[in-house]
């Protein structure tokens, strides 16, 4: 109980002492977020914007926007400094070959790439599409877009390559490819809408 209040007064010191992050402008099938460095993620279906929340220690500073598609969740994750768990290489190394299912990488920008995988994520067994972005050395964009494959069920290799197999499974992954193929191509730098200077450091206040 301790430790959740403490991890609770943690978030709240990080929001309301920390930087002011500006909220998203969200429409149908997009997202532009407006903290340098701005972006803007495009979606192939429509979305739904729940919420947007900011996670941050001395060595790092993370904007979370959580979001949802019909049967999928969607998470971007735009980080400013490195932290543990993230690397330059591309995203289809940074995952197990016998869980990865798809993978892209961007022959212009080798920082660009994309990843398919099977994970499990507590009891459940989700169907992953990653999309990464290095924008500049210590600043990153990554969107997750994740569907339940298996509800409670156990990680067996077996029984998933049946799923992989089976005509339910290749349809779930190829839907998943068109929607990571439609991000990949869609995420872009944007003009910061912002009256006055733009102040470059801004989360580090």
């Amino acid at each position: 109980m301790i430790k959740s209040f403490c991890l609770l007064f943690i978030s709240v010191v990080l929001i309301s002492c920390g930087p002011k992050a500006v909220a998203p402008i969200v429409d149908l099938e997009s997202l532009e977020d407006l903290n340098y460095p701005c972006i803007k993620v495009g979606f192939l279906n429509q979305i739904r914007y729940h919420d947007f929340k900011v996670e941050g220690s001395d060595d790092y500073f993370a904007l979370i926007y959580r979001l949802s598609m019909a049967s999928y969740m969607v998470d971007i994750v735009k980080l400013y400094a490195l932290v543990p768990g993230w690397s330059f290489q591309p995203l289809p190394e940074l995952y197990d070959t016998a869980n990865r299912v798809y993978a892209r990488i961007d022959s212009d920008n080798p920082k660009k790439s994309a990843v398919i995988v099977i994970t499990r994520i507590d009891e459940d067994i989700y169907l992953k599409g990653v999309i990464g972005e290095f924008i500049s050395d210590d600043r990153a964009v990554r969107v997750e877009i994740l569907r339940v494959v298996k509800k409670g069920d156990v990680y067996r290799q077996g029984a998933i390559k049946r799923w992989l197999d089976s005509a339910t499974g290749k349809r779930s992954i190829e839907n998943m490819k068109k929607l990571v193929d439609y991000t990949f191509n869609n995420i872009s730098n944007i003009e910061c809408n912002i009256r006055g200077n733009i102040d470059m450091n801004w989360w580090k206040k």
